[in-house]
């Protein structure tokens, strides 16, 4: 236009463009370039670039969305991992951690150590959980019973993940250790104290 105008916008240009941002067919977007200075209409070659611009800022576009549904997994994923009160490993098929939630770094001990892609004979230190981890890839669960450094008794589950490797799941079966023992001191003494009126009777 000779005379600048308000074409689909809240200012006044010569000529307007737009150009579609497609992907899979559907549009994500519009690229919009205006002229607002001069009395020049835009070419061929100008809509050209423009259409491989718009290829780029749509590529561009799905990175991003990509990236962020990504990025929303993990913290979701994280968060749960972080609210589970059991401890969480998993390993890869060529014995190296891929994933510790932060109750199970605690009853590891690792909590300032960085874990991921290690291989677990780096970091674990305990040979019950250390060799269960190494076993060859059995599809039956496998459990095992260990103490760490503090007393602690813990209960471990594993499970083979296919294609991925093994996860592996630690409860503190402390406070059960605890009760399982004073009910046999309690049956112990009990036994012991009634031995001897049972023999005079």
């Amino acid at each position: 236009n000779s005379q600048p105008q308000k074409i689909k916008t809240a200012y006044l240009v010569h000529n307007l463009v737009y150009v579609p941002l497609k992907h899979n067919g559907a549009v994500l977007g519009i690229l919009v370039v205006d002229n607002r200075t001069h009395q020049v209409a835009f070419r061929e070659s100008d809509l050209r670039v423009l259409s491989a611009l718009a290829e780029y800022a749509e590529i561009a576009l799905e990175n991003a969305r990509l990236f962020a549904e990504m990025t929303a997994e993990r913290n979701e994923r994280d968060t749960i991992l972080r609210g589970i009160s059991d401890g969480v490993l998993v390993v890869d098929n060529d014995k190296r951690l891929v994933m510790v939630n932060e109750a199970a770094r605690d009853a590891l001990g690792l909590q300032n150590l960085s874990l991921t892609n290690r291989p677990i004979r780096e970091v674990i230190s305990q040979p019950e959980l250390l060799s269960l981890l190494e076993s060859s890839a059995n599809p039956v669960s496998e459990h095992i019973e260990f103490n760490d450094e503090q007393g602690r008794a813990w209960n471990v589950i594993s499970a083979v993940i296919p294609n991925v490797g093994m996860a592996v799941t630690l409860h503190d079966v402390t406070q059960f250790t605890k009760m399982e023992r004073i009910k046999n001191d309690f049956v112990g003494t009990v036994s012991h104290d009634l031995r001897s009126p049972l023999t005079a009777i």
